[in-house]
């Protein structure tokens, strides 16, 4: 498997399996990278593409057993979608060994990278088998209650706390197995070796509408969760060739689907103002997530030379459906913003990425130990936007107002 190699001279942060798993941070690997130096929130790019050194959380790579993982349309890890930002992130914990945050002087051959560049070894197999089963749980009445400016309002107290609505919890729960070992050939334990972990998740955002009489339909349903299931998998086979030459195979994705509900509720949860809807024709039903697939073989030709060969390909979309097929009508002047009907622009981008890539190093001792690298990369990127508005479709008029055709024009 790929190693990290920590006599580099780039600036980062290793954080291996036993660090995450003993130190309370949250069930996804994007919040191991703020335990790094230099690593902030990026500001709308979601908790999973942080800034680092200044840039943009679209600007960092990331990649997992040293192929790219980013989004192929807007940059950054799993789905990107354009009306709602960052979702999943393509990758679980479970099948994660280490982690490298390298926030500045990393090597060339990182490009496409204003920001950081973020590495992650995934586990493998080995010459015993090996397993674990765990649980993760934050119910609602484990967390504290959010408070929010109308919680204090003394103008109306018949209406206080929802003058403009509320989030009120955020509970989540996952579960994890992983399994590895090998696979015996010829009484054989050394030689082909397997990894899998499976990781279903449930994140849930509670809210309830305004107590006013433009949202008095919504209001009057009581609190509305909308949630999100993921299916997390991930698979790995390692065959040790020879001593010096291995080949890994790696897979995996994080297939999501939401329930029928108000999108911008769940992740914009903070803008509580996007929670004055007058009707439920705004609310949708969400089908997203990537998969990868990567190959990559590593070869010792000689103790001083070391050649390393990798393939990838990645596929993520982002469908929304089952809203109603209603023209939007929203309010946007200041200090008013709320939607009467409709939900409006719906994207459903469809990304699909191809990489190869070869690299070779040459360590020479003259006038002390010196290492000389090489390699040369490929990608092809195809994507696709889907892009349509609730409401009925119209046609485009033949002619203009002159009477000349439009198709000529």
């Amino acid at each position: 498997s790929v190693q990290i190699d920590t006599n580099s001279t780039a600036i980062g942060t290793n954080l291996n399996a036993s660090f995450y798993s003993q130190v309370p941070v949250a069930r996804g690997v994007g919040s191991l990278f703020y335990t790094a130096p230099g690593v902030v929130d990026g500001g709308g790019t979601g908790n999973s593409n942080p800034s680092v050194g200044g840039a943009t959380g679209l600007e960092n790579q990331y990649q997992a057993d040293g192929v790219n993982i980013n989004d192929a349309g807007y940059g950054g890890i799993g789905v990107y979608s354009p009306s709602y930002g960052s979702l999943g992130t393509g990758i679980n914990l479970s099948f994660i060994e280490e982690v490298q945050v390298k926030t500045g002087a990393f090597e060339p051959k990182y490009g496409k990278a204003n920001g950081g560049v973020i590495q992650i070894v995934t586990k493998s197999g080995g010459s015993t088998y090996h397993g674990a089963v765990a649980a993760y749980f934050a119910p609602e009445f484990m967390g504290a209650t959010p408070y929010y400016a109308d919680d204090f309002r003394q103008a109306t107290p018949a209406q206080q706390g929802l003058v403009q609505g509320k989030t009120f919890s955020q509970p989540a729960y996952d579960a994890s197995a992983e399994l590895g070992g090998f696979i015996p050939i010829k009484g054989h334990h050394d030689r082909i070796f397997f990894f899998g972990a499976f990781n279903p998740a449930l994140n849930q955002v509670n809210w309830l509408a305004p107590a006013t009489d433009f949202a008095s339909t919504l209001q009057s349903h009581g609190g509305y969760a909308t949630s999100i299931n993921a299916r997390n998998w991930a698979g790995k086979l390692t065959f040790k060739i020879t001593d010096g030459v291995s080949l890994d195979a790696s897979a995996f994705g994080d297939p999501s689907k939401s329930n029928y509900g108000y999108g911008a509720a769940y992740t914009s949860y903070n803008d509580y103002t996007n929670l004055n809807q007058h009707t439920a024709s705004g609310f949708s039903r969400w089908d997203f997530g990537s998969r990868s697939e990567t190959v990559r073989l590593n070869a010792t030709i000689t103790p001083t030379f070391q050649v390393n060969l990798s393939g990838s390909a990645k596929t993520s979309h982002f469908t929304e459906s089952g809203y109603s097929n209603t023209y939007n009508i929203s309010d946007r002047t200041p200090g008013n913003k709320r939607t009467f009907q409709g939900l409006g622009e719906a994207q459903n981008p469809k990304t699909n990425n191809y990489g190869f890539s070869i690299d070779a190093q040459k360590t020479v001792s003259i006038l002390g130990s010196h290492t000389f690298s090489i390699g040369w990369g490929f990608d092809r990127t195809i994507y696709k936007a889907f892009r349509d508005y609730s409401g009925a479709h119209f046609n485009f008029p033949a002619t203009n107002a002159a009477g000349a055709p439009t198709n000529t024009i």
